[in-house]
């Protein structure tokens, strides 16, 4: 943990995330921040994306990226992801009218309702 002293701040940075501590908050209270931040990617591999019916489900996204790779239709590093027009939670499978490129940015966010669910029109 770095300290340093600037403008009437403390500036910590507990595993190199920057946190600007205020004259009235203590180190601990960074600590447990710090904490916080920390991913335990064993217990979330095992609590969820272990669980058989995950793995299937990335093994199909898996394999549709493949589909549209030999049809040189994407390329590694491309910025580009495989989008399924119907979800595969939504029982939408690897079929080439289910299949669509789009950026990255277009294809991981969705318009949402009002309790933050996707909205039906959008993938029907």
């Amino acid at each position: 943990m770095v300290l340093q002293q600037r403008e009437g701040a403390t500036v910590v940075k507990p595993n190199e995330c920057t946190i600007c501590l205020w004259p009235g908050t203590s180190a601990v209270d960074v600590q447990e921040a710090g904490d916080k931040m920390a991913r335990n990617y064993k217990k979330e591999y095992a609590n969820y994306q272990g669980q058989p019916e995950q793995i299937k489900r990335r093994s199909m996204r898996n394999k549709a990226r493949r589909k549209l790779m030999k049809q040189g239709r994407v390329r590694k590093g491309d910025g580009k992801d495989v989008d399924h027009r119907n979800p595969i939670v939504r029982g939408g499978g690897n079929s080439a009218s289910n299949l669509r490129v789009q950026t990255d940015n277009e294809n991981r966010s969705f318009p949402r309702d009002r309790n933050a669910k996707m909205r039906r029109a959008y993938y029907s």
